[in-house]
């Protein structure tokens, strides 16, 4: 009886396993055909062409302005809230991580926020560097 017993316990073990395989492959295939053919049947994705469009140079208004792409440490100090460190500190920038493309991208330097910025960004220019 126990023989028995056993015999039924494995079969109804076995039958359990292969019916959740059977799911499992069931699932697999349904969705990869429903990604295959897009969800609904009918959808179709293109791709999109992205067009950048280098930055217009920020020009230089007169007397008083500072290029932050070219000037040195005396021209940059001119600005107001810029001292010594800070003009250090945004050529270090432009020379090892990047120009400026944009007059905002002065805030990436350590110690410039948006409060600097606002003093400053109507006495600053930039030459955009060449490719």
């Amino acid at each position: 009886m126990k023989k028995i017993m056993f015999f039924v316990l494995h079969a109804a073990l076995l039958l359990c396993v292969l019916g959740i395989a059977a799911c499992l492959v069931v699932i697999t295939i349904t969705t990869g055909e429903k990604h295959m053919r897009g969800i609904s049947g009918t959808d179709t994705y293109t791709a999109q062409s992205i067009v950048f469009m280098p930055p217009e140079p920020v020009a230089d208004t007169g007397e008083g302005t500072v290029d932050i792409n070219v000037d040195g440490i005396a021209r940059l100090m001119l600005l107001p809230g810029i001292g010594e460190s800070r003009a250090r500190d945004i050529i270090e920038y432009r020379e090892n991580v990047s120009p400026f493309f944009y007059p905002v991208d002065l805030t990436c330097v350590r110690g410039i926020g948006e409060a600097t910025f606002e003093k400053i960004k109507d006495r600053i220019c930039l030459t955009l560097p060449q490719p």
